[in-house]
C-alpha cells in the first residue's frame, strides 16, 4: 500500500541522538526511512527540519514521504522503497506503466480532440476569434473557461482516487473526455498536428528509457533533451512547409513550450522514480497534466494579450505579437516614460479638439450658397 495509507509515527528529536520511531509497527515505511536516513548528514538535516516534523506529528500527517523530504529537501535517494531503489526490473515496470498510460491517453485525446474540432457547429463558431464582436467573444471565453475548470476538477478527482484502480480509471476517463473537448474547441482542427508532435516525441522518449540493458538503464532526461531538440526542428520545419497559414504568435510559443515540456517530462520522470513507490504510477500522470494545463493557460493569455492589445502604451509593456516597447523608464529628474506618454496623449487630444471646430467651419462655408 502507498505511504499515504499508512499509520503515522512519532519522531522524537533529542540533542545528540538520532531520530527514532516511537510506536511504529515494524513494517512501517516511515520507520524504515528513518533507519535508512540515520547518518551524520541526515541527522543534521533532520535537526534543521525538527519544527516541520513536529508540526506534521501534531496534525497526524507524519508519513514516510514527509520524513524523506525532511532528510533531503525532497531530493533523490531518500526513499528506500522508491522505484529506482528496488532493482531494474521494478524501475522498468514503473516507467512502462507510466508511459503506457500517458501514450494511450494522448492517443485517445488526439482522436477525440481532432473529431470534436471538426464538428460543424464548433468549426463554424471559430472559438476565440479576435474578429468577433465583444459579446460573442466573451461568450466563447466563458465556454472555454468553463470546460477548462471542469478539466481541472476532474484531474483533482483522479489524483484523489489514484490508489483505487476502479475509481481512478473512471475519473481518468472522464478527465480524458473533458480535456479533449477543451483542446478541440480552443485549438481547432490544428490540434491534430500539435498533439501528433507531442505524441510522437513522448513515444521516442519512452522507447529507449523503458528498456533494460543488462545491468543498467538510461536516464530519461538525456533522451528527452535529444528528442525535444529534434521535435523542435521538425515542428518548425513542418509549420513553415505544411501549415504556413498558422500565425507565428500561435505556432512559435506552442513549439517552444512543447520542447521545454518534453525536457521537463524527462527530468520529472527521473525525479519521481527516485521518490515514488512502484504503486504510485498514476501520480506522474496527474503531475504531467497539471503542468500541461498551466502551459495552455500561459500560452493563451500571452497570445491574447498581444492579439487584443491588452497591454497598451502607458502600461509597463506594449506591442503586438511580441512586446517590442517598454514604458517603464524612470529618469533622474523625477520624470518617467509613462508620464511622458500621458502628456503626449493629452497634447494629441488638445490638437484634435482645436482642429475639429476649424474643420466644421470650413465645411459650413463650403456648403453655404
Amino acid at each position: 500500500m502507498a505511504a499515504a495509507t499508512e499509520g503515522t509515527i512519532e519522531v522524537k528529536m533529542e540533542e545528540g541522538l538520532a531520530p527514532e520511531a516511537v510506536g511504529a509497527k515494524p513494517s512501517s515505511r516511515a520507520s524504515i526511512v528513518v533507519e535508512h536516513a540515520v547518518t551524520d548528514r541526515a541527522h543534521d538535516e533532520l535537526e534543521k527540519k525538527k519544527d516541520v516534523l513536529k508540526a506534521h506529528q501534531q496534525h497526524g500527517t507524519l508519513e514516510a514521504r514527509t520524513v524523506s523530504d525532511a532528510v533531503t529537501g525532497g531530493g533523490k535517494a531518500s526513499n528506500p522503497d522508491a522505484a529506482d531503489q528496488l532493482g531494474l526490473d521494478i524501475l522498468a515496470g514503473f516507467r512502462r506503466k507510466v508511459f503506457a498510460i500517458l501514450l494511450l491517453q494522448c492517443a485517445v485525446i488526439w482522436g477525440l480532440a481532432a473529431g470534436i474540432a471538426r464538428i460543424p457547429f464548433i468549426k463554424d463558431r471559430n472559438m476565440l476569434d479576435y474578429s468577433k464582436e465583444k459579446r460573442e467573444f466573451y461568450m466563447d471565453c466563458g465556454i472555454a473557461g468553463g470546460v477548462f475548470v471542469l478539466s481541472v476538477i476532474s484531474l483533482a478527482v483522479v489524483s484523489r482516487y489514484r490508489y483505487r484502480w476502479s475509481r481512478s480509471l473512471i475519473a481518468l476517463s472522464i478527465f480524458t473526455v473533458i480535456i479533449s473537448t477543451f483542446l478541440g474547441i480552443v485549438c481547432g482542427p490544428n490540434i491534430l498536428l500539435g498533439l501528433a508532435l507531442a505524441l510522437g516525441g513522448t513515444f521516442l522518449v519512452a522507447l529507449p528509457t523503458c528498456v533494460r540493458f543488462k545491468d543498467r538503464m538510461i536516464e530519461v532526461f538525456p533522451v528527452a533533451m535529444l528528442v525535444a531538440v529534434s521535435m523542435l526542428i521538425i515542428g518548425f520545419g513542418g509549420w513553415l512547409t505544411v501549415t504556413p497559414h498558422i500565425e507565428a504568435r500561435w505556432a512559435a510559443p506552442c513549439l517552444l513550450l512543447n520542447a521545454v515540456g518534453m525536457m521537463w517530462l524527462g527530468y520529472e520522470m527521473d525525479w519521481i522514480c527516485s521518490r515514488l513507490n512502484p504503486d504510485e504510477y498514476l501520480l506522474p500522470i496527474c503531475l504531467v497534466w497539471s503542468e500541461i494545463l498551466t502551459t495552455v493557460v500561459v500560452v493563451t493569455v500571452m497570445v491574447m494579450a498581444s492579439d487584443y492589445s491588452s497591454c497598451q502604451p502607458g502600461d509597463c509593456l506594449s506591442g503586438c505579437g511580441t512586446y517590442c516597447h517598454c514604458d517603464c523608464w524612470l529618469y533622474a529628474n523625477g520624470d518617467s516614460s509613462k508620464k511622458q506618454h500621458f502628456r503626449n496623449m493629452n497634447k494629441i487630444k488638445e490638437a484634435e479638439g482645436r482642429t475639429a471646430p476649424a474643420q466644421q467651419s470650413m465645411q459650413e462655408e463650403t456648403m453655404a450658397p
